[in-house]
């Protein structure tokens, strides 16, 4: 071969190996580049999902049931309906109803609350469920230097309880502290509000409030449904129940009252009512079709809890007209039971929706004007 001829090129370097790089890159080769990077992005989606489950998460919750004091007249307490499948198709059903028979679809849905979609899907569900408490517990107790009850009422909210804390404690001007605990107050009325972990306290008087707040704090709260003398808890919990004492006569004025107030004729048999000296609720299952709840009425006398039984089913069935009510009486050795079973009630709660506005409820500092005189 001549010396001046050209050379072959070199061939060319042999590929590295799989594993660590000098330098530049991820640091890896394919694969581990992979990895690397799937791991890096699931600690982010894990930390994202930490601040998210912190703001909207409930928290650690207390029972509810603390809102009941010794000197209570009367409490209700609902459990978590938004984990009831029949009372969600019923709350759906009022809805998809009301927007039915609004003369003007916007109407209904500019009175219907904010909260809830404005479309028929399946959304609807999901947005109820989301706004009821998990347990909410309302109390009317006594206070010395009171004429009326001071109302209490105890909520577990679905979530959201660390920021409506630290929003609460924010305002310094208005916050003040119960055993490390903030209470603040609400501008321009008397409802006072403290959040004891993820529990939310509401009281229209700061004794009452305080008062409540050692229940929770110390774990002194007892069920309600150990303060139920009348009806007894199903094995799978009530919707819904509650009771309201009165003195000998009080019941009987306060029916007479609301009859001025309203306009209506008084209750048929008013004398019957003078004797009632307890009445209970409790409310075993709600859905589209039909509502089923029980009504326990205690007087001084065996036949006077059935006399006043008898006046409250003339009640129940004018009150709750244009809806149909099936009512049965029988007695017991704590009092007379009316069970009950409400049907045919969609369409008049949705006429009232549609003639009311649901979104003017009583404001918060209005709490003090409900229950019992």
């Amino acid at each position: 071969m001549p010396q001046n001829a050209p050379q072959p090129p070199p061939p060319p370097p042999p590929p590295d190996p799989i594993g660590p790089s000098s330098g530049g890159g991820c640091g890896w080769k394919i694969p581990g580049c992979l990895l690397g990077c799937a791991v890096a992005l699931g600690l982010v989606v894990l930390a994202v999902v930490a601040v998210a489950w912190w703001f909207l998460g409930p928290g650690t919750q207390h029972p509810t049931g603390a809102a009941v004091g010794p000197e209570s007249t009367g409490a209700l307490q609902v459990r978590d309906l938004g984990a009831d499948a029949g009372a969600q198709a019923a709350l759906e059903a009022v809805v998809r109803e009301a927007r039915r028979r609004a003369p003007v679809r916007e109407e209904a849905d500019r009175k219907l609350p904010s909260w809830l979609p404005a479309s028929d899907s399946g959304a609807m569900a999901g947005a109820i469920a989301k706004v009821l408490p998990r347990e909410g517990t309302l109390s009317f107790e006594r206070v010395a230097g009171r004429d009326k009850p001071a109302a209490v009422l105890v909520l577990n909210l679905r979530g959201f309880t660390r920021p409506l804390r630290m929003m609460l404690a924010g305002d310094k001007s208005s916050v003040e502290r119960y055993r490390g605990v903030a209470v603040a107050s609400a501008e321009g009325g008397d409802t006072l509000f403290a959040m004891v972990d993820g529990t939310l306290v509401m009281a229209d008087d700061r004794d009452a409030l305080h008062a409540t707040l050692d229940r929770l704090l110390d774990g002194t709260g007892e069920p309600l449904a150990s303060r139920m003398e009348i009806l007894k808890q199903p094995a799978s919990g009530a919707l819904l129940s509650g009771g309201l004492g009165f003195e000998p006569g009080e019941l009987a004025a306060m029916a007479r009252s609301e009859a001025e107030e309203k306009g209506t004729p008084p209750p048929a048999d008013p004398a019957a009512l003078e004797g009632v000296r307890r009445l209970e609720l409790m409310v075993d299952g709600v859905d589209p079709r039909a509502v089923h709840f029980r009504v326990g009425v205690g007087a001084q006398s065996s036949s006077a809890a059935d006399r006043a039984a008898a006046a409250l089913t003339d009640t129940l069935e004018s009150e709750l007209a244009p809806a149909t009510v099936a009512v049965r009486r029988r007695s017991t050795a704590a009092g007379t039971v009316l069970d009950v079973e409400l049907t045919d009630w969609i369409a008049p709660v949705a006429d009232w929706l549609v003639a009311n506005d649901a979104n003017d409820v009583p404001s918060a500092t209005s709490l003090g004007g409900i229950g019992p005189g």
